[in-house]
């Protein structure tokens, strides 16, 4: 049990125990479907934080092959300069 839908339990209950004596069963069924809402909106908000987590992994995905794609550039530019400055010194060698 998440420690959301712990402390709607430990508040349903709560407020169960204190309308027991002094309420009518419909402010009990209010109080129940609060918490039903409540619990509800909990699951969603961690459903988008966890897609939100996913989007996040994604992304680092996309960020890290442009790395490697940026670092083999990088690479080749290198070794046309090496080759560019072979040919300059001697534009006859192997």
């Amino acid at each position: 049990m998440t420690t959301a839908k712990t402390i709607t339990a430990i508040t349903l209950g709560s407020a169960l125990a204190m309308l027991s004596g002094c309420a009518g069963m419909d402010e009990i069924k209010r109080l129940e479907q609060a918490v039903r809402d409540a619990d509800a909106k909990a699951a969603l908000a961690m459903t988008e934080a966890q897609s939100g987590r996913a989007e996040a992994a994604k992304a680092i995905q996309t960020a890290n092959q442009a790395t490697r794609t940026a670092n083999e550039a990088i690479q080749a530019a290198d070794a046309a300069k090496v080759a560019a400055e072979k040919m300059t010194k001697n534009p006859y060698a192997p």
